[in-house]
């Protein structure tokens, strides 16, 4: 399916050698300036997911990753994959070029970052109760 962006020890490298004021990986200057060039750029908007800058932070899930979150979520709790809500998220695809891959029904063409938030809704509903009432 492909392979990791980052090593898990790569990641770890790169964590330990953050200095000591910045919180998390988005407190890099690559990533804050490519979040202000996107804003006010329309061609770099239209490709922001793709560039290293920003797959460093947030889509460097890669899709075997993202196959194991979905099968997680499928067994633990498949109402978060009901078709309204998968139709939503893949309008994201739409949004700054992500790579993106079929994961097969229900979910179809989709960022394999997007299955990771798909995971965490499901922790969220196996925690809080039914998500349905709670969005907009």
């Amino acid at each position: 399916m492909g392979r990791p962006l980052l090593s898990t020890g790569c990641l770890v490298s790169v964590l330990a050698s953050l200095p000591p004021e910045q919180t998390s990986t988005s407190d890099v200057d690559s990533y804050r300036r490519l979040v202000q060039a996107a804003l006010v750029d329309e061609s770099i908007f239209g490709i922001f997911k793709i560039l290293p800058a920003y797959r460093f932070v947030l889509e460097h899930v890669w899709p075997s990753l993202g196959d194991e979150y979905l099968q997680v979520t499928k067994s633990m709790s498949p109402s978060v994959l009901e078709p309204d809500f998968l139709e939503d998220l893949r309008r994201q695809n739409d949004v700054g070029s992500p790579e993106v891959w079929d994961f097969g029904w229900p979910v179809g063409p989709l960022s394999p970052t997007m299955l990771r938030y798909v995971k965490v809704a499901s922790d969220v509903e196996l925690l809080l109760g039914s998500l349905a009432s709670k969005h907009a």
